[in-house]
């Protein structure tokens, strides 16, 4: 299961407006803090004021992603769906959201009633799931990477996408690289040239991959 399945799954839910509109810790208890997952690692609840109703989460505690109603309302404003990035410490959380609606309302043109936010670290298994979808070594990094680069000696190719906060603030930076001696080799005997050429084309297809298959 996946954000995005998960997110869907409870926007369109009538049991979910009526928690969004009078809350019930019972419910919520029964329906929210069961439904973490290895997938899932943080659901929040907002009224359509913007307040937080509920949260619950995996691994170090957030109370409501440092949003305060202003922010839940500025961040939907452009629209019914969002998705950025937040650190708490030396750990990033990939969040989607969405605004709540009744089950009828699949096309999203009737009321709201508030906002879900999702929640999922990036941890060691996310990472290694990365790993073995892109076949190239991932990192996350601190501070923001370039956006393409290459070490043509050692035949080493390096693809580094930000991750940016509600606010659009940079807050780390993944990192996909790629050796391959058999191109370092080859590089060498055919100058830097088209060593930057092979660089291009590799960006260009990891890039296309990137958009349809991993971060959206």
């Amino acid at each position: 299961e996946t954000l995005d399945h998960f997110e869907f799954d409870y926007i369109y839910w009538d049991e979910m407006v009526t928690y969004a509109t009078k809350q019930s810790e019972t419910w919520a208890m029964d329906n929210l803090d069961t439904a973490l997952t290895e997938a899932v690692s943080g659901i929040w609840v907002f009224d359509k004021m913007g307040s937080l109703v509920h949260g619950t989460n995996s691994g170090p505690k957030i109370q409501n992603l440092d949003l305060t109603p202003a922010d839940v309302k500025r961040v939907f404003g452009e629209g019914k769906f969002v998705h950025f990035y937040y650190r708490k410490g030396g750990q990033i959380l990939e969040v989607r959201g969405a605004t709540i609606h009744a089950s009828a309302d699949a096309e999203r043109l009737g009321a709201q009633y508030g906002y879900l936010l999702v929640g999922r670290w990036w941890d060691a298994a996310k990472i290694s799931r990365l790993r073995a979808l892109s076949s190239c070594n991932v990192t996350i990094a601190r501070t923001p990477s370039a956006p393409g680069s290459a070490r043509l000696a050692s035949g080493e190719f390096v693809l580094g996408f930000p991750l940016k906060d509600f606010n659009g603030k940079i807050v780390g930076s993944i990192e996909f690289s790629q050796s391959n001696v058999f191109v370092a080799e080859f590089l060498a005997v055919q100058g830097r040239q088209l060593g930057v050429l092979t660089l291009f084309a590799f960006i260009v297809v990891l890039t296309a991959w990137r958009m349809t298959n991993l971060l959206v």
